[in-house]
């Protein structure tokens, strides 16, 4: 196809009574109404929508109105504010950074080994755009402080061989932002909670590469040349992260003042990183093939809360991962050819195979350890999961612990498609039907449904 056609979702009807959503003249959605079977307004939501300024025609949601049918006088007010509205520019700039956001300087390509430096990221202009404030309609509000992603670590592609690594770096800016501080206040002078974020060494994507003066590739014939390679875009990134950022950080800290704090851990590039491809070219860049581990960073793997400056944690939740059958994945090759020196048909080549992982990453266990302030030994929960041939549930044991019983339960779960119309959800990932539970304990079916 070469044209996506899009339909919008006009109204919803069901026995009780309809939902109707309703475009503004910028085609953003406008208005949500829910009405009775008899077409009484039960109620209405307003999406109040504005560009952020006149040189752009990106939009931002400043508002959002709830009335109730029913009691005309209710109505509840959510309100959004942006920092720096004024500096969103045209979707068509070209004044941005390695990562697209903006930076408020245009690029030159006079010399072209200068022009990394004018995609730098500046922090003045970073949080253009970004939301800051949310006020409730009880007059309560919740403030967002940000500050610039870091990182001191970079995946790296080593240009002969290949392989991929992690090295050490002076700390640098990333692109985006990360969370700072949470406040929330029930008024304007009342602070409720002030949440305050922290985080590790952070790891990069790939290394920044527009300008390769010597890059060495082959020719048909066995032969290598050279030849100076410059691109206007970033060759970024080497790897991606499905939590959606440049910069990835495997611990990050929630603090509370005068409650205490929690740890995030979470696997990232330097517990799984990519696998280097099988390549003839002679050299290697970031747009050189690989085999993504994407899927396998960015999991919870551990979670540790602590009671105001302890250094031993009350209460501990540990996770682990599988992928069900590694040897499930596609072989892929990606080949080109193109003509260089003047020449009458193709004589370069580049070629190089590589995996491509098929398999979910399924949770395998979650331990739990709660320690109270009566003893020192841990109450400790563990739940390992089984999966059937489509990635469900079908069996999750369970062992308790204190210190003074231990008991296991298992639950054994079946699932119906009998009837074609569940085959048909089920096919399209909609729908999972349990048919049956069965509770055990030391053998002993304790619970059945179904």
């Amino acid at each position: 196809a070469t044209s996506v056609q899009e339909r919008k979702l006009n109204s919803i009807q069901f026995d009780d009574g309809s939902i109707s959503f309703v475009q503004g003249g910028d085609m953003n959605l406008s208005t949500i109404t829910v009405k009775s079977k008899s077409g009484e307004i039960i109620r209405k939501v307003q999406f109040y929508i504005t560009r952020y300024n006149e040189k752009t025609s990106l939009t931002k949601l400043d508002s959002i109105v709830v009335t109730s049918g029913r009691t005309p006088l209710e109505r509840q007010v959510y309100s959004f504010q942006y920092k720096m509205p004024y500096n969103v520019q045209s979707e068509a700039s070209y004044a941005m950074d390695h990562w697209g956001y903006y930076n408020g300087t245009l690029p030159s390509i006079t010399n072209k080994a200068n022009y990394i430096n004018y995609r730098k990221p500046n922090s003045n202009y970073t949080d253009s755009e970004i939301l800051k404030k949310i006020t409730y309609p009880t007059g309560g509000k919740k403030e967002f402080i940000y500050e610039p992603n870091k990182y001191s670590k970079v995946v790296r592609r080593d240009r002969t061989t290949g392989n991929i690594s992690i090295v050490s770096v002076p700390e640098s800016t990333g692109g985006g932002l990360r969370i700072k501080e949470i406040i929330e206040r029930s008024d304007t002078n009342t602070l409720d909670q002030r949440k305050i974020y922290s985080y590790s060494e952070g790891i990069l994507n790939g290394e920044i590469q527009y300008y390769w003066p010597d890059y060495k590739g082959r020719l048909t014939n066995g032969n290598t040349y050279t030849s100076e390679k410059f691109f206007s875009s970033t060759m970024l990134p080497v790897s991606d992260n499905p939590a959606g950022g440049s910069v990835s950080y495997t611990k990050v800290t929630e603090s509370i003042p005068g409650s205490g704090r929690i740890e995030y851990t979470f696997t990232n590039h330097d517990t799984h990183s990519d696998q280097n491809a099988v390549s003839i070219d002679p050299q290697k860049s970031a747009y050189s093939p690989f085999t993504s581990r994407a899927m396998e960073r960015g999991k919870l793997i551990k979670e540790e809360v602590f009671k105001e400056q302890e250094a031993q944690p009350i209460r501990r939740i540990t996770y682990t991962y599988y992928m069900p059958n590694q040897e499930n994945f596609l072989r892929a090759v990606q080949v080109r050819n193109y003509t260089l020196f003047d020449g009458t048909s193709p004589n370069v080549i580049e070629g190089s195979a590589y995996k491509i992982y098929t398999d979910p990453v399924l949770l395998k266990t979650r331990k739990e350890e709660v320690i109270t302030e009566n003893t020192s030994i841990p109450f400790k929960t563990e739940v390992t999961y089984a999966y059937n041939d489509l990635y469900l549930v079908s069996q999750e044991d369970k062992k308790e612990s204190n210190p003074l019983s231990t008991s296991l339960t298992s639950s054994k779960i079946t699932y119906s498609y009998a009837h074609n119309t569940n085959r048909v959800l089920k096919d399209k990932n909609i729908l999972t039907l349990v048919s049956s539970i069965k509770k055990y304990n030391n053998d002993d079916i304790i619970l059945e449904t179904g």
